[in-house]
């Protein structure tokens, strides 16, 4: 298993360095800077996060965790995750 795949129970000590609901960042501010770190527990940008949605099928951070490391460690970032999700489905054509 890759190393950014690990759950939180696999590690003996993971540094919580999450935002707080204070330094929430919106989605469109990801969007416009894609290498600002989203998770920070695995050190994922938004770019990486962006890529791995729009690779999904059916996007939800359940599903995105397959794909890619982000959400994997706290929880912290799932709110970003999700906001990423629904701005980016809203800019998909409907074809």
């Amino acid at each position: 298993m890759d190393e950014g795949f690990k759950s939180p129970g696999d590690e003996a000590s993971i540094p919580i360095t999450g935002r707080d609901r204070q330094q929430r960042i919106d989605a469109e501010s990801l969007l416009a800077d894609p290498e600002q770190t989203l998770c920070f527990c695995r050190g994922v940008p938004a770019s990486e996060v962006r890529d791995a949605i729009l690779a999904t099928a059916s996007p939800s951070i359940a599903e995105l965790q397959r794909h890619c490391p982000a959400g994997t460690g706290c929880g912290s970032c799932h709110p970003e995750i999700q906001a990423l999700i629904r701005e980016l489905l809203k800019c998909e054509p409907n074809e």
